[in-house]
């Protein structure tokens, strides 16, 4: 015999009310029931965020990668802009001839004392005058060639090159005003 049946028998409760009880006893256990979830279910669940989360690790490994490959590809054309400028420097010697280009960011001017057929061969596009990788405010000469490869890479080292070549002489002494007095401001004394 039950508990409840024992508590009818001893007049505790009464018939009418046992049943109600019954009721919401039977109503409070298929709510819990219909809450839980089946293990199928959970299951499916448990893979679907193991996934997503293998997901967002292979997606996060693929942004380093991709940064790691730019940062690399920067590094790999800095490092050919500085060994074409570096290789193809000429070695040049200081002359008379003053020889005026901008600097790379052209605010300024900058000269360049350059002896007559460097100059010429300036003037002529043959050369051409670009920002040195080796230090701040450094320019270098280098071949039209180094100058066409670099523009491709880098322009924005190239701070001096003639494009337009035509109606252009090569002929140093009617290309280039050789002052026949030294261009010095300071006061000269007559001798």
């Amino acid at each position: 015999m039950s508990l409840r049946d024992q508590l009818i028998a001893k007049g505790f409760a009464n018939k009418k009310r046992a049943r109600d009880v019954s009721r919401e006893l039977k109503k409070q256990r298929k709510q819990r029931k219909g809450n839980k979830k089946k293990k199928r279910d959970l299951e499916r669940q448990a893979l679907t965020a193991q996934e997503a989360a293998r997901a967002e690790r292979v997606a996060q490994r693929r942004r380093r990668q991709a940064t790691y490959e730019e940062q690399r590809a920067q590094m790999e054309a800095a490092l050919r802009v500085r060994n074409l400028v570096i290789g193809n420097q000429l070695q040049l010697r200081t002359g008379r001839v003053v020889f005026h280009h901008p600097t790379a960011d052209g605010r300024k001017l900058r000269r360049l004392r350059l002896a007559e057929p460097v100059a010429a061969q300036l003037r002529c596009g043959d050369l051409a005058i670009v920002a040195s990788p080796l230090g701040v405010d450094q320019y270098v000469v280098v071949p039209r060639a180094a100058a066409e490869k670099l523009r491709e890479l880098a322009p924005q080292v190239i701070v001096f090159l003639v494009d337009d070549r035509s109606g252009v002489t090569r002929d140093p002494a009617l290309m280039l005003h050789t002052p026949d007095w030294e261009p010095d401001l300071r006061a000269h004394r007559q001798r």
